[in-house]
């Protein structure tokens, strides 16, 4: 994840980058008006942010980690087996902040 996230309120789209110098170049494209060489009035409006944080996840379970997909599935007599207890989805994640650097 890069470390600056510009947003062009001109165009409502964002870009991440590495330095705060592509940030302010990136901004500084969508400010003038290509047609009229005048400033875009929501030229205000745009931003750069330092991000210090983002999401990340651990995998906490997997389906792999099951012999049977459903309680049906195991078979009578079978009593030590569990069944994948969480559904259509094929992983649990437990989500987790990580810093950005």
């Amino acid at each position: 994840m890069k470390k600056y996230l510009a947003y062009d309120a001109i165009n409502s789209e964002y870009e991440e980058f590495e330095t705060l110098k592509e940030s302010q170049k990136y901004l500084e494209e969508a400010f003038l008006d290509k047609d009229e060489n005048e400033y875009h009035p929501n030229l205000k409006h745009c931003k750069i942010y330092i991000q210090i944080l983002g999401v990340d996840y651990d995998v906490i379970d997997k389906k792999s980690n099951y012999k049977y997909e459903s309680e049906e599935d195991i078979p009578d007599g079978d009593d030590d087996s569990e069944a994948w207890p969480f559904g259509y989805v094929d992983e649990v994640w437990r989500h987790k902040f990580v810093n950005i650097t």
